[in-house]
């Protein structure tokens, strides 16, 4: 399976994973949508998705201790709050309270 297109979704809320998924398969990306931390790492070993977007609070582990266990075991993952000024990329194991 290509990767160029996959987009995981990390988040607890089932109906936003649908809908979110959704809106993604309709524009051409290819979804993978998981509901804890432990399923996206799963996924990203399984899956290697080009774009993860990772819900802050999730059931298991926080988004942002999940961001950091997947740079610790991909050391060339990068971050991107992708929230203006701060459109540049960060290292989530150093990211500033409130940043992300």
């Amino acid at each position: 399976m290509s990767t160029q297109n996959t987009i995981l979704i990390v988040d607890d809320d089932p109906q936003f994973r649908k809908t979110l998924s959704d809106i993604l398969k309709v524009k051409g990306y290819v979804p993978l949508a998981v509901a804890t931390g432990v399923e996206a790492l799963d996924r990203i070993e399984a899956e290697t998705p080009a774009v993860a977007l990772i819900d802050i609070r999730l059931d298991d582990i926080s988004g942002l201790d999940l961001m950091k266990e997947i740079k610790a075991r991909y050391p060339a993952a990068c971050f991107d709050p992708g929230r203006p000024p701060c459109r540049r990329r960060v290292d989530g194991a150093r990211t500033a309270p409130g940043r992300i």
